[in-house]
């Protein structure tokens, strides 16, 4: 007789050992699914997280620089209205002082015609005194040249 055969099955798992290492294979790679599954959930919801840190900050910044635009337009609003209130402010100082000096001129023009008309009436009077002075001398020289007449 020959030898005996050869074992073929040896170091094969069996059908009940392969059944063992298939659910120990299933059970390792449901873990690493499951294992798969929460680091990819976890690393989305850090992505998230950095999307909306991100969002958040350019949100922020963009806020940021529409109030800065809106101050600044408020800044040259209030600029424009300075200025329109002083140029309003100079119009009426100017025209004061046109006012000023045109009430001076008419004043000075009452005065000088003040002074016209008081120097017309003295001279309206002094002609009148005049005028009954010589009067008077005249009728006096008449009586004298009648009285010197009736004499000679």
């Amino acid at each position: 007789m020959g030898p005996e055969p050869a074992d073929f099955t040896k170091g094969i798992p069996n059908s009940t050992q392969i059944a063992s290492q298939k659910a120990a294979y299933i059970i390792a790679l449901d873990k690493q699914l499951a294992d798969g599954i929460a680091t990819i959930q976890q690393e989305r919801g850090l992505e998230v997280k950095m999307v909306e840190f991100a969002t958040d900050k350019e949100l922020d910044l963009i806020k940021c620089q529409l109030h800065e635009r809106r101050n600044e337009q408020i800044a040259l609003l209030d600029e424009q209205a300075t200025i329109a209130v002083l140029e309003l402010r100079k119009a009426c100082i100017e025209r004061k002082i046109q006012l000023d000096a045109q009430a001076s001129g008419l004043d000075m023009d009452y005065q000088m015609k003040l002074v016209q008309t008081q120097l017309a009436q003295k001279a309206y009077q002094f002609q009148v005194t005049y005028a009954g002075a010589e009067n008077k001398l005249m009728k006096e020289y008449e009586a004298q040249v009648a009285l010197a007449n009736v004499r000679v």
